[in-house]
């Protein structure tokens, strides 16, 4: 669920797949998985953002077939 202050955002599909792109490289570095607790945090970041891109581009190609 969008927070209130990040409404404007929420359909930002390229800014979230730039967010997927950021943190899938954070997480292939070598030093990304020694904070265990940031990096759980960034994990559960990731998948939120790419359900929420999924969930979008379904629509997206719904909206297309009409």
């Amino acid at each position: 669920m969008l927070k209130p202050a990040s409404w404007r955002t929420g359909f930002d599909i390229a800014k979230k797949r730039r967010s997927i792109a950021d943190i899938e490289a954070a997480m292939a570095s070598l030093g990304f998985w020694k904070d265990q607790k940031t990096a759980a945090e960034k994990s559960r970041e990731l998948a939120d953002l790419k359900k929420e891109a999924e969930r979008w581009e379904k629509m997206e190609g719904e909206l297309k077939t009409l």
